[in-house]
């Protein structure tokens, strides 16, 4: 092939490479683009969209003849140049070839695809788009949001805005709207005259025409009626209106004074509407109508290089991040490279080119001339890098942040030229720091606000209620220590007082005797005659005598307040040490309340094993139908017959499962019957019933609890722990009876919460053990051969039982008729008693043994697919779990040997999955409607009436299906 039939065209290639006969790994590609030679620029060529019918006349194709797989690797998905030359045989479908080694990339400034996307913020880069980017660079195309001055007459300045979102520029537009109407109206001169019309006055009329307005607006006013005569009265005063010049300047003046009261009305109105109205832009029919006005443009944003394109999860979509090119041909050599431009797409829709590659329709930008220099620089550099670069050089010279200093920061902040040549970015870091100042203020608001919250107020009621000894105990310690601390100082200043008044004691028994020798007439006159004292000095002493005579009764009156201040100080501590004393006998009470393991927990409960009958299990499966006879036998001897098919089946689903649930409704005989198969079966003390209570929330109700203060395990009122604690101890499951619970009227409380530790044990990866907390054993171990028993009532005053609990349980229904005297009866006479069996004995006897029939396997499959089905139109679909389906499993492999084969499928639906059905909804009756056909084809009677009386009641209550109703 020549270099003078070859053409150079642009494509991409198809990611659907094949092998042809000879073994070559070849492919197509889709062609958009052809490139011609260019005279003023030879080394770049120009780029034209391929004429299709001129060069192409069986399909828009060129054959890629080898080596596709490592092209693909290369350049797949990505617009590329090729060397094509026409196909050696014309009559294939492509007239055109290209060889592997005449592909090469496209230069990337040449071509670059436009991706629908608004402009991620570039902190996080990313871009979701409906196709994958072909050029390494792309244009985002979104839309922005202008406000121009020019379309708004309330706007005085200059003003023009562009915003990313509608929102925004609706919100901007609505401040400058109402802050021009907070402003009453005036009349500027210039803003009603062209440059041309004033210039054409400023010589001999301006002076003139603003004083006539002036003199018009104070006789007339502005909101009256337009008076133009009177106007060119006031215009015309001083030169006759004959002169074409003066004839000319009294038009324009009519002109611009209509025009000036126009706008100066719409002004006012806009202002008196404002000023009667709450700050809200809702029904303001007028804003909306300048709403309307808001422009809308369609640009391209870019350009910005493609990376890490990945597939979304969505079908025919990926999502890719964007970056601000740092080499090649768009590069731009500025600081921090983070700035691109924002260009009107109309104005270059001229180098836009639609295209459809692959059925995807694209378009492309195709050599832009001058893209530097079109629209607008937009500075998309992330707070990151503005953090990096400007922060840190703004608070380089202070010590500390705080929002004192932002004054300091506003005043430097062109401190140096870095920050000065870039006053933008300089002034975003400014707002980032502030916002960083301005966080322990909104940090303590929203502690403020957070504490006002309800979420706060329940999180600190539950945190009391958890907490509650540990916080008696630390509020009794504090205010123990703050009465002695309060004492002390009483005490301290009491002892103050009273040296106080010893002092003032001994100083006035001093001037007492002081006072008595002054008194005394005898002793004046031999002090006279003793000394030689002149009359002047006697007068002195008089006068001093006088002197200490007060002083002594200031003395006792100062002794008396302080006496008074004693006892009043004496009596207010004695009523505060009885005050402090009956609060903490109160508190003392409270935490051994607290403390104290109560006396009567577990008081004589004795949980030991009766002895047991060696049993030989040789023949398991007579060894199986004689349990049955022995139980079936003792429990008619006690006036509760029983079907023998529903007593395999319960015994069997007891022995093997953690939890079996018997519903019906009240009366029904649901904990007589389990009370009576414990007697007959020997177990006595080890069938221990729990009367669940409303209102238990976790472990502590049923089981207890260690009470870190008092140093003990707090036993909960129920006996568990003590029957807990004896199986714990026991090692040898041959020499001991099992032992079963009776949760009675299980759901008064959800057994998800006090029971949560508990329901592990029905996994059989489970490592049987309850944690207590008690620190010399943690743990409890729980035998294989413990398990559990709960009656529900099918009322509406209890808790229904959640999947999660269902999901581990067995449901046994008790549909017979109520008999209160049933269950009162005391048996009289004789007992038929059946032999007391081993823990051992009971587990392997109805342990499953043999392998399950393919019939069960097809039957159980057919309702497991009939429930999940995924067919929107059968409403929600209903999972039967892999437990389960080993339940099912472990329940026919015993059963199918005790009863006919179908008794027992419908025995094991019945129990694992009807009780699992529930759902809303016309679908999901269509769903059960044909889970009935699956019960009527494999002769599940039983579960069929079931059903059937399922959807009669949901029919009843509004489409809402559920066995436990």
């Amino acid at each position: 092939m020549s270099s003078q039939s070859m053409r150079t065209v642009v494509g991409i290639i198809e990611n659907n490479p094949f092998s042809t006969n000879n073994g070559n790994r070849c492919s197509y590609a889709d062609i958009g683009f052809e490139r011609f030679p260019d005279e003023k620029n030879p080394k770049n060529g120009i780029y034209r969209q391929i004429n299709m019918g001129t060069y192409f006349s069986h399909c828009t194709k060129v054959f890629l003849t080898a080596d596709a797989d490592n092209i693909l690797k290369k350049h797949g998905g990505m617009l590329v140049e090729m060397d094509v030359g026409e196909s050696p045989d014309q009559t294939k479908e492509c007239e055109y070839t290209v060889d592997s080694k005449n592909i090469r990339d496209l230069p990337s400034e040449q071509i670059i695809e436009i991706i629908r996307s608004p402009v991620p913020d570039m902190a996080q880069p990313t871009v979701n788009s409906s196709v994958r980017p072909s050029t390494p660079y792309v244009m985002l195309e979104s839309a922005v949001y202008e406000i121009n001055s020019s379309d708004f007459f309330f706007m005085k300045d200059n003003y023009r805005q562009v915003f990313e979102s509608f929102e925004e520029a609706k919100d901007a537009l609505w401040h400058k709207y109402r802050d021009s109407g907070m402003i009453p109206p005036s009349l500027d001169y210039h803003d009603f005259l062209s440059e041309d019309e004033e210039c054409s006055l400023i010589d001999a009329f301006t002076e003139r025409m603003y004083g006539a307005v002036d003199s018009y607006i104070k006789e007339v006013g502005m909101e009256n009626e337009f008076d133009e005569a009177r106007l060119r009265e006031f215009a015309t005063l001083g030169f006759s209106e004959n002169n074409a010049d003066n004839a000319q300047y009294v038009k324009m003046m009519v002109q611009f004074m209509r025009e000036a009261r126009k706008r100066w009305l719409e002004e006012k109105n806009l202002y008196d509407k404002l000023q009667k109205r709450n700050d809200s832009p809702a029904g303001d029919t007028d804003f909306q109508g300048f709403v309307k006005k808001i422009r809308t443009k369609q640009v391209l944003v870019g350009p910005f290089l493609v990376k890490n394109i990945t597939q979304s999860a969505a079908p025919d979509s990926c999502c890719f991040t964007i970056a601000v090119p740092d080499r090649g041909a768009f590069w731009i050599k500025e600081d921090c490279n983070a700035t691109t431009r924002r260009i009107d797409l109309s104005t270059v829709e001229e180098y836009i080119v639609p295209f459809s590659f692959g059925g995807q329709e694209r378009r492309y930008v195709v050599q832009m001339k001058n893209w530097q220099m079109s629209g607008e620089k937009l500075d998309v550099i992330d707070e990151k890098k503005l953090i990096d670069k400007f922060c840190k050089i703004i608070l380089q010279n202070s010590s500390m942040l705080k929002a004192q200093n932002m004054t300091m920061f506003r005043n430097n902040i062109f401190g140096t030229k870095f920050l000065k040549d870039n006053q933008e970015r300089s002034r975003r870091a400014l707002e980032i720091i502030s916002v960083a100042a301005d966080y322990d203020t909104e940090r303590q608001k929203l502690y403020a606000d957070f504490s006002k919250s309800k979420a706060c107020n329940d999180f600190i009621s539950t945190y009391v209620s958890e907490n509650r000894e540990t916080i008696l105990a630390k509020y009794e310690k504090s205010k123990l220590k703050e009465i002695n601390q309060n004492t002390e100082k009483l005490k301290q200043e009491l002892e103050k007082l009273e040296g106080q008044i010893s002092a003032r004691r001994s100083e006035l028994s001093k001037l007492n005797r002081d006072y008595e020798k002054l008194s005394d007439p005898d002793y004046l006159k031999q002090l006279k005659k003793r000394s030689e004292v002149p009359a002047e000095d006697y007068t002195n002493l008089s006068t001093r005598y006088r002197e200490l005579r007060k002083q002594h009764e200031n003395l006792e009156k100062e002794v008396g307040s302080l006496s008074k201040t004693r006892d009043s100080i004496r009596a207010d501590l004695t009523s505060d040490i009885k005050d402090l004393d009956a609060r903490y006998l109160e508190m003392h009470s409270m935490l051994k309340a607290f403390t104290s393991q109560p006396k009567s927990a577990g008081k004589g409960l004795k949980f030991d094993s009766p002895e047991v009958t060696q049993i030989n299990l040789d023949n398991l499966s007579k060894s199986r139908n004689r349990y049955i006879e022995e139980l079936h036998r003792s429990l008619r001897s006690m006036d509760r017959p029983i079907d023998k098919e529903k007593l395999i089946s319960m015994v069997i689903t007891i022995a093997q499962n953690q939890f079996t649930i018997l519903a019906g409704l009240p009366g029904s005989g649901k904990t007589s019957f389990v009370k009576c198969m414990g007697k007959a079966l020997n177990l006595g003390s080890r069938l221990h019933t729990v009367p669940v209570a409303r209102g238990w929330t976790s472990q502590r109700d049923i089981l207890g609890y260690w009470n870190s203060l008092a140093g003990t395990f707090q036993r909960a009122p129920t006996g568990l722990w003590e029957l807990m604690t004896t199986l714990d101890s026991e090692t040898d499951p041959s020499r001991v009876t099992p032992a079963l619970l009776l949760l009675d009227e299980m759901n008064l409380s959800s057994p998800e919460h006090y029971f949560s530790s508990f329901l592990d044990l029905a996994d059989g990866e489970s490592e049987r053990r309850i944690f207590t907390g008690v620190p010399e054993k943690s743990y409890l171990n729980v035998p294989e051969y413990f398990h559990f028993i709960g009656t529900v009532n099918s009322d509406d005053t209890v808790n229904i039982l959640s999947p999660r609990m269902l999901d581990r349980s067995a449901v046994i229904l008790f549909d017979e008729k109520p008999s209160q005297a049933a269950d009162m009866r005391k048996t009289a006479g004789m007992t038929d008693v059946m032999k007391t069996y081993s823990a051992a004995n009971w587990l392997a006897l109805f342990s499953p043994t043999s392998v399950v029939d393919n019939q069960f396997y097809q039957a159980l499959n057919s309702i497991e697919e009939t429930l999940y089905d995924p067919n929107h139109e059968m409403g929600q679909r209903v999972v039967i779990s892999y437990r389960k389906h080993q339940q099912i499993l472990n329940f026919l492999s015993v059963a199918k040997d005790m009863m006919e084969s179908d008794r027992a499928m419908d025995y094991a639906v019945k129990q694992f999955v009807l009780p699992m059905i529930a759902g809303m909804g016309e679908g999901f009756r269509k769903r059960l409607e044909n889970l009935g056909a699956v019960f009527e084809s494999n002769n599940l009677t039983d579960s069929k009436h079931l059903l059937d009386d399922m959807v009669t009641a949901g029919d009843d209550h509004m489409n809402s299906y559920q066995f436990l109703g």
